[in-house]
């Protein structure tokens, strides 16, 4: 992915905007909420999803703030594409 090479150069909330708009391409990923990032142990980043206001549905983990939310694009994009390819198949 693209992203992934420029996220430097994308600030934060450029990214989660980006990241919402993937989710909102999907009918099953509605109202996405992403977490500011928690300090997770090790010193990592935690980044938390939930859809709606329910709880949490997953927890990217990785070594840095870039990282993670890079991570969550990609994861993002993956999970809109493989129930696009789901529902194309039905």
């Amino acid at each position: 992915m693209a992203i992934a090479c420029h996220r430097s150069s994308i600030d934060r909330l450029t990214l989660v905007q980006l990241i919402r708009g993937i989710f909102a391409r999907s009918p099953i990923f509605r109202e996405p909420v992403i977490s500011e990032p928690l300090m997770a142990p090790n010193g990592e980043v935690a980044v938390d999803v939930n859809f709606g206001y329910g709880p949490r549905v997953f927890r990217v983990v990785a070594p840095s703030e870039d990282e993670a939310f890079s991570i969550l694009y990609e994861l993002a994009f993956a999970m809109v594409e493989m129930n696009s390819n789901y529902r194309a198949l039905c």
